[in-house]
């Protein structure tokens, strides 16, 4: 390991020792769970509940927005509903294969990066988060072809799956790399996840349309920078554990964790500028103005040696604000249809 990766994490590892330690669940630890709720818990902790909230919100809005508004969700038949919500689930099922199985390969860099976490912290045994991932695999694939018989949608759910596969599997391991890591990621939830969702609802209700619409391109454009974004930035809080197990490929170890921020913070600024710009209409300045103040807010308080910090603007700041932003897409989205 050379001497500059030491020295651009040094601040981070020092600051550990005057942190305070996570608090840990109740749950009582080892591979046996005492009961169902223990069990429960657990599985949503494996889930990684944070970006289950995205495959959650962000199908609703999309839907939403292709059909003209969160007010005619309500319009929708009951058995085109069942199978909507078979892609979505199908997509939500390979999402915790995909989180689950880099825990499972990560659980040394983890008991470091995030103790809390069901493996690190023994609440899970392998064994089992290999059930809970499989299980979730296989409903998921189940769910994709039963939902759609759109070839499409469902070659896109497979190599995305596989994409991620790729990620923590050791005889691949390409998170190992930086490129591999933001475009797979990138591509995953920014272009695959919400083309299939709008594609699926296309198909039902304009069959025959163009899978590009303009309300649909500013989704993807806006979800490419941002999952850019999130794919760089959530290695800030992992250095600690990546420099003691020798992954020096992360742009925080390569760059330092001040140049990777700054060069997050200019990706996710873009969007919101290039939106005001191109439609500058009242609506998408005042949204658009507030996020980014929030996100300047936050840049300005965080504490670059803080694991706590920068886990916390990432947690809190930069997914809170691509779910409101997915929210506000049946309205985002239909103004920047002045654009194309």
């Amino acid at each position: 390991m050379s001497d500059t990766l030491r020295r651009r994490a040094a601040p981070h590892s020092a600051s550990a020792k005057h942190e305070p330690q996570q608090a840990f669940s109740p749950i009582r630890k080892g591979p046996v769970l005492a009961t169902p709720l223990d069990w429960l818990y657990a599985a949503v902790k494996l889930t990684r509940p944070h970006t289950i909230v995205h495959t959650t919100l962000a199908p609703m809005a999309v839907t939403a927005m292709a059909l003209g508004g969160y007010g005619q969700l309500v319009h929708i038949p009951g058995d085109i509903w069942a199978n909507l919500l078979l892609v979505q689930f199908g997509f939500m099922m390979a999402n915790v294969w995909i989180v689950g199985i880099n825990q499972i390969y990560d659980i040394d860099i983890d008991q470091i990066n995030k103790a809390e976490l069901p493996l690190p912290a023994g609440i899970l045994s392998i064994k089992q988060a290999w059930v809970i991932i499989t299980t979730a695999l296989m409903v998921g694939t189940s769910c994709i072809m039963l939902g759609t018989s759109n070839n499409l949608i469902r070659g896109l759910w497979a190599f995305g799956t596989f994409l991620g596969t790729l990620y923590s599997i050791p005889s691949v391991r390409g998170k190992n790399s930086a490129m591999y890591t933001c475009m797979a990621i990138t591509f995953c939830r920014g272009v695959i996840f919400p083309t299939c969702i709008y594609a699926n609802v296309i198909d039902h209700f304009r069959p025959g349309a163009s899978y590009l619409a303009p309300d649909i391109s500013y989704v993807i454009l806006f979800s490419i920078f941002w999952v850019l974004a999130i794919s760089i930035f959530k290695d800030l809080p992992d250095v600690k554990g990546d420099l003691a197990h020798g992954s020096s490929n992360t742009l925080p170890l390569t760059i330092g964790i001040p140049n990777t921020v700054r060069l997050c913070m200019a990706i996710m600024f873009s969007p919101l500028v290039f939106s005001m710009v191109l439609t500058p209409t009242t609506y998408m300045l005042i949204w658009h103005t507030t996020l980014a103040a929030v996100l300047a807010i936050g840049w300005a308080q965080m504490d670059y040696t803080s694991k706590a910090s920068l886990t916390a603007f990432y947690r809190v700041v930069v997914w809170n604000s691509l779910y409101l932003e997915y929210l506000l897409l049946p309205v985002t989205a239909s103004v920047a249809r002045l654009a194309f």
